[in-house]
């Protein structure tokens, strides 16, 4: 007999619900409820059949043991005493049963988990085209993304998925992000996706260093969601097999039901789409795709990059390079046309380019990229001149938001103020010393740490010591303004930083950080363990100045300043090879080909990592060095408004042995780039901060401002108004910089490169009519022009591999969606409900194991009384 199964249906029995109902699950689907309560003994939930028979035999045990002792203590007295007393002593017995038994009260949650329908959209660039028709006439309707976007407004494709699943959004080019998601229509509590959040900017593809901030929660009614900005597209990789095995392994613990995939299907990046394929497969999920676009490619003239440098002295030959990319035509002439005018700041842009320079025709053909160049014979006069590159003559253009691009040139008049501060006279230092002195644009002093005393150092100044005070590095302002003394950059050869006392690097420190000084550090191989070793605060300021991490740890290893018998080149990052600023040539073709035949360098100093928000621009490429990952050669950060470039040896005198100039033209370039914070600086008030002045399209850029009030104070404000005038014309929108925690009177925020072209920013200083501007290039990404046509094929297979349905264009979702069965079909239902025990009622335990002793108690007192009262012992 199963004693445990008699014993619970007795339990049963007696513990139901006051109306004497049983619980069941309900008939409507709730993310959450509770059964009614229902009380239990814990102890015997683990029983077998021996201990339920061990347990009996205990009892009768003490019941008959009590009735044998009553018996025999209650012969003198009247009959019903002894039954009294043994009664007492068995309730006591039965209470101390009880509390072994651990009754216990208990409700099951009833729990649901909605269906769940996942749309995935494409968010890359090819995404922003607007089709030709059949005939290739100029399109007039809206952009692929934008008709995606009209769908979700206006035909309700989301609401119709929510009368029988949770819906979730996704973006995607390089990687998929979640961005928005409800729960199904009639959840008893509804709220918005936890992890839904507004906007989703595209992630940074070119080295971008911010992240977004967290945004507020999204409505719980998509027609409230401001579909423009979630499904904002400008990725640079169509990354569509990656993007299915992402988003299937992240929603695989839920029930999922189907998934819509949305895009033009032009894979051209990451795992291939069949690897997606088996990731539906394996979970018995369908994808439906929905293709967008045209079949045809697109006819269009975009001009990828334009080029010219920030900043030139007068009389200076410059160059400016454009570089022209086709797509859809092949063998078709276009029009290019340079126009220059003088800018101002200060002064509202009339729009028009200016006067015409140069007319070029340019011969587009398939798959061949054209470039556009101009010498400029040099201009007399300082200011600043904005070139405007425009592309005529097609059309049939798709495309005619990137047929122009604008670059501003200062010309500034003064000398380059350059400081060599160096440990010791190696071959780098003597090469810039004799380069820089022959520089008519460049006035250079030298601090060599150690050289006897009246040593000749060919320099317009030989300093003994570092400079001390704030005004010796930046300078006096004369009655125009204009600073002179000080220094713009100062290039630190593996110097002994321990020789700098607390007053010289606070000077420094402010130099760099409040005056937008350029330093360059070079690492070398006598000062650099020395003074990394030490722990003090000035050094914990110094390291604080570099772009990378230094691991204590690695200074005891032997190769911590790696050296290699024979050269090995450098690897360049995208950034690093985007840099014009590091380019060897007046193209980045020319520059690559320069940098290839350079032998490269033999050594480099070992480093952890970049630090937060630098950019590394090269790696040392010998794998054998790498302890810590990759060693970085080259990396730069900004350090307050100032910007500190990393070399990780002195070794580009070797550029000498490539001839050409290549060695004055790095150096020439280098300081040039680190000191244009000094020498362009919009307003005495303040300057614009960006990491570089050319991003890919669907990168966030985030900028910085450092302003200043009309006392020369750090500016302290709750935020600034940041305009940035848009490249197809459209309403200039605005940006809220807000405080940087970490520094007065610095600013930052971010925006989303959506649109290719020139983008204008603006800031207008809070105290005063300053206006302090800057321009930033947004050029295309390359995988995203060679083919942007719609693929049916690769969308059709996605959808017969998985029993999913293929769609061309919205409208025929839309069809689908409308038709109750049809979706139910597409997407069925496929919730999943449990039931799941909840923990003791702590409350009415404790309610009841006090109520329990005292009956214990009780009784045992009630029965010892009448013991006393009958003069038994």
């Amino acid at each position: 007999m199963n004693f445990g199964l008699l014993f619970a249906q007795a339990t049963a029995a007696a513990a139901t619900t006051p109306t004497g109902t049983a619980t069941t699950l309900p008939s409507t689907a709730a993310q959450l409820s509770t059964t009614e309560p229902r009380y239990e003994f814990a102890r015997l939930a683990g029983f077998e059949n021996w201990q339920y028979a061990l347990l009996g035999l205990i009892c009768i045990v003490v019941v008959g043991f009590v009735f044998w002792m009553y018996r025999r203590d209650s012969v003198e007295l009247k009959p019903g005493v002894g039954i009294l007393m043994a009664i007492l002593r068995l309730a006591a017995f039965g209470g101390l049963l009880l509390h072994y038994l651990d009754l216990q009260k208990r409700s099951d949650v009833i729990k649901t988990d909605n269906s769940v329908a996942v749309v995935i959209v494409d968010g890359t660039a090819s995404m922003q085209r607007n089709d030709t028709n059949d005939v290739g006439v100029v399109p007039t309707g809206p952009s692929r993304i934008q008709t995606v976007v009209d769908a979700f407004k206006t035909k309700e494709l989301v609401q119709r998925l929510q009368k029988n699943h949770d819906v979730v959004i996704y973006r995607f080019d390089s990687d998929a992000t979640r961005v928005g998601g409800v729960k199904k229509l009639g959840t008893e509590v509804q709220k918005p996706d936890d992890k839904a959040a507004e906007p989703a900017a595209p992630k940074p593809v070119e080295g971008g260093t911010a992240t977004a901030p967290t945004s507020p929660a999204l409505p719980s009614d998509p027609k409230l969601w401001n579909w423009e900005q979630l499904l904002a597209a400008g990725g640079a990789e169509s990354r569509y097999g990656q993007t299915l095995r992402q988003v299937i392994y992240e929603e695989r613990s839920k029930p999922l039901s189907g998934v819509l995939m949305i895009g033009d299907f032009a894979h051209n990046s990451g795992l291939a789409p069949e690897e997606g394929i088996k990731a539906a497969n394996e979970a018995s999920l369908p994808i439906h795709t929905a293709a967008i676009g045209s079949t045809k490619t697109p006819v269009n003239a975009a001009i990828a990059d334009f080029r010219a440098p920030p900043r030139v002295y007068p009389d200076d030959k410059f160059q400016i390079n454009a570089l022209i990319q086709g797509s859809g035509i092949n063998g078709r002439n276009v029009d290019v046309k340079l126009y220059v005018k003088e800018t101002d700041p200060s002064m509202k842009d009339d729009g028009k380019p200016g006067e015409l320079v140069v007319s070029e025709t340019v011969l587009l053909r398939k798959n061949e990229d054209a470039v556009f160049s101009y010498e400029s014979p040099g201009v007399k006069i300082a200011g600043r001149q904005t070139y405007t590159l425009v592309l005529e003559g097609l059309p049939d253009d798709s495309n005619p938001t990137d047929n122009k691009s604008q670059v501003d040139v200062e010309i500034v008049e003064r000398k380059n103020r350059v400081l060599l501060f160096a440990g010791g006279a190696t071959r780098e230092y003597q090469f810039l010393r004799n380069q820089l002195r022959r520089d008519k644009y460049t006035v250079v002093d030298v601090i060599l740490q150690n050289a006897r005393e009246g040593i000749s150092q060919d320099a317009n100044q030989i300093l003994d010591d570092f400079p001390r005070t704030f005004q010796q590095l930046t300078g006096t302002k004369n009655a125009m303004g204009e600073d002179e003394g000080g220094y713009d950059v100062i290039v630190a050869f593996d110097p002994d930083w321990r020789s700098l006392d607390e007053e010289q690097l606070g000077a420094l420190e402010r130099w760099l950080a409040r005056e937008s000084g350029g330093l360059v550090v070079v690492a070398g191989p006598v000062f650099m363990d020395a003074w990394l070793e030490n722990d003090s605060d000035n050094i914990k300021k110094v390291r604080s100045f570099y772009p990378v991490e230094f691991d204590r740890r690695l200074l005891a290893i032997d190769n911590s300043k790696f050296v290699n018998e024979i050269p090995w080149p450098m690897e360049f990052t995208p950034e690093g090879q985007a840099a014009d600023f590091l380019w060897l040539g007046s193209t980045a073709d020319e520059s690559s080909r320069a940098w290839s035949d350079f032998p490269g360098v033999y050594g480099f100093y070992q480093v952890s990592k970049a630090k937060p928000g630098a950019i590394v621009y090269s790696y040392f490429s010998n794998p054998d060095a790498a302890i810590s990952g990759k060693p970085i050669y080259f990396a730069e950060q900004f350090y307050g408004s100032g910007r500190v470039f990393y070399m990780g040896s002195g070794e580009m005198w070797r550029l000498n042995e490539e001839g050409l100039g290549y060695f004055e033209q790095f150096y020439t370039k280098l300081l040039r780039h680190v000191s244009q914070g000094r020498l362009l600086r919009g307003s005495r008030l303040g300057t614009l901060l960006l990491d570089r002045d050319r991003y890919i399209q669907g990168t966030t850029i985030p900028v910085r401002a450092q302003l200043q009030n009309l006392r020369q104070e750090p500016l302290e404000v709750d935020k600034v108004e940041l305009g940035i005038s848009l490249p197809d014309g459209g309403i200039a929108k605005s940006v809220e910089l807000r405080p940087d925690p970490s520094r007065k009177g610095f600013y930052q925020g971010q925006f989303n490169a959506a649109q290719v072209g020139t983008y204008q920013l603006q800031l207008t200083h809070p105290e005063g009519s300053d206006v302090i501007m800057k321009r930033i290039q947004v050029a295309t990404p390359q995988l995203e022009v060679d083919n942007p046509q719609r693929d049916d094929t690769l969308a059709k297979r996605i959808a017969d591999s998985t029993k999913g349905k293929f769609y061309v264009g919205m409208d025929a979702v839309s069809t689908d969606f409308n038709d109750d069965a049809t979706l139910e079909k597409l997407f069925p239902d496929q919730k999943k409900t449990k039931l799941e025990a909840t923990s003791n009622d702590r409350e009415f335990q404790e309610e009841w194991s006090k109520w329990l002793m005292l009956g214990i108690v009780g009784f045992l007192c009630a029965e010892w009384i009448l013991r006393r009262l009958c003069r038994l012992a």
